[in-house]
């Protein structure tokens, strides 16, 4: 927050977010979604101790830490006031391969400063898409190809569509995900197609893009508050790694989950009648 009172005081805290949510009902880029959230905005009747009156101050956002995967949420989901109806904005919106994210950060306002932009690079590596309207809709998921050392591959990726998991061809990614206003439909009093202004329903909701310079990542092993057992490992070495208590927590899921399954198909009563109608006694 600046102060536009005269001493032009600026004050600040961190507020933790998991995601960043970009406002496209206004923008055709997440750049330019992105600038927006960094907008400034002025702020009426703040009370400032050094100019000891109510001022006006301008309000900003900045990216201040830089986690290893930054998720951008795509706000395509809207309340129109006139209808008083939910609406899902499907207009086209682009998003890049890569992202560097200084303009939008912190260290972009320190005058002076020199910065190494290979830090501040990020790479798309999952795409969560929406298809329907604001009342109902399905979700599905791009994901890119991990090779086996960790590393990201340059271009294979995989569409995960329920139970289906199929390798998917990324060039598609401007068709499947950025929505559009337009396509041609054949007129069906006519011999010949027309253009019309048809929404289409699919396109990107979540972004997901990982830094390329990770920085080791704080794991909770066990405890909590005051009495967390933390360690630090890198990005690579975490993919590898399952606190004991997880791990069990999650085979006993799964060890339930299995027996529940069986114990209630169909096919093991069928199996059941026919062990006993064929029983001797």
């Amino acid at each position: 927050m600046i102060c536009q009172g005269g001493c032009d005081t600026v004050r600040g805290r961190n507020e933790p977010n998991f995601f960043i949510s970009v406002d496209i009902a206004r923008n055709k880029t997440i750049e330019a979604g992105l600038q927006e959230f960094i907008a400034g905005n002025i702020i009426n009747d703040y009370m400032c101790e050094t100019c000891d009156k109510k001022v006006d101050i301008e309000s900003r956002n900045y990216i201040d830490q830089l986690p290893n995967v930054l998720i951008l949420h795509l706000k395509r989901f809207a309340f129109n006031f006139d209808t008083l109806r939910n609406e899902k904005i499907n207009s086209r919106v682009e998003f890049p391969p890569t992202l560097n994210v200084l303009p939008y950060h912190i260290d972009n306002t320190k005058e002076g400063e020199e910065h190494n932009l290979e830090e501040y690079d990020y790479e798309l590596v999952g795409i969560v898409v929406h298809s329907g309207t604001a009342d109902g809709g399905h979700y599905y998921s791009y994901i890119r190809h991990r090779l086996p050392d960790g590393s990201l591959d340059p271009e294979k990726w995989f569409e995960f569509n329920d139970s289906s998991i199929k390798v998917y061809n990324s060039s598609n990614i401007e068709s499947d995900c950025f929505g559009k206003s337009e396509q041609s439909l054949e007129d069906a009093t006519a011999s010949w197609y027309k253009t019309v202004s048809v929404d289409n329903r699919k396109n990107a909701y979540c972004l997901f893009y990982e830094r390329k310079i990770k920085s080791d990542i704080r794991l909770v092993i066990e405890g909590s508050g005051e009495e967390e057992k933390c360690e630090m490992r890198s990005f690579k070495d975490h993919q590898k790694f399952v606190p004991d208590n997880v791990f069990h927590e999650v085979l006993k899921s799964n060890e339930k989950y299995m027996f529940e399954k069986h114990m209630y198909a169909e096919e093991y009563f069928k199996y059941l009648i026919d062990l006993f109608g064929n029983a001797t006694y």
